[in-house]
């Protein structure tokens, strides 16, 4: 009776076991085809990117036309950044409406935008304000830096030095850029076809950019 008893035990723990088991495998399984699919949604990810219009080296941003820039306040006549009594104020007791890192927008195919429209919309909408961060681009995109960040090379070399140019961008050219005399030609239109609006520009001037922004805005 003991020895009956003793192979009952064993063979329930058998059992036992070979579940655990094919339990284990189970969940092996789900975390390997969790892993494909990942490794595939990434592949992806980054062939979106590589072919994407963030890959181009030119900007994505174009000149507008007077008639694109027209402010929607343009219809009062006498009124100044949108209200008459802001035409007889200083510029320090005005509230002034600001973009942040105005020339990242999902509108010139910035990856990471920080906008949805674009600086020239934000403008004919009513800000009056842009910020903007200019950057040395040598035509990267984002899986350059990407492979940069990975491989630790982050630094410009003294070969591609004379390849950079001067951008609008958020921290790196790969991500996105807007051309400055794209930009600065269409804030003039927009001051020239809107006389009675004034705009504050804020400058984050990234290193060996100063001499380069002081050039495009002349």
């Amino acid at each position: 009776h003991k020895l009956l008893v003793h192979d009952n035990i064993l063979t329930q723990s058998n059992i036992l076991y070979r579940h655990y088991i094919i339990r284990r495998m189970g969940c092996c399984k789900n975390v390997i085809a969790s892993l494909v699919c990942t490794a595939v949604l990434c592949g992806a990810g980054v062939a979106a990117y590589m072919y994407g219009p963030w890959n181009e080296d030119n900007d994505s941003g174009s000149e507008e036309t007077p008639t694109t820039l027209t402010a929607k306040s343009s219809t009062c006549k006498n009124c100044c950044n949108g209200l008459e009594s802001n035409c007889d104020l200083p510029i320090d007791q005005v509230t002034w409406a600001m973009v942040h890192n105005a020339m990242s927008s999902e509108d010139d195919s910035f990856y990471a935008a920080n906008n949805d429209l674009s600086l020239e919309k934000a403008l004919v909408e009513g800000y009056r304000g842009l910020m903007l961060d200019s950057c040395l681009c040598n035509g990267d995109n984002i899986v350059d830096v990407i492979q940069d960040f990975v491989t630790g090379n982050d630094e410009d070399t003294e070969e591609n030095a004379e390849e950079q140019y001067l951008g609008f961008c958020h921290g790196t050219c790969g991500a996105g850029s807007r051309k400055p005399e794209t930009v600065l030609n269409n804030i003039k239109t927009f001051l020239d076809v809107n006389p009675n609006e004034v705009l504050i520009l804020e400058f984050q001037v990234g290193e060996g950019t100063l001499e380069l922004l002081y050039q495009a805005i002349n």
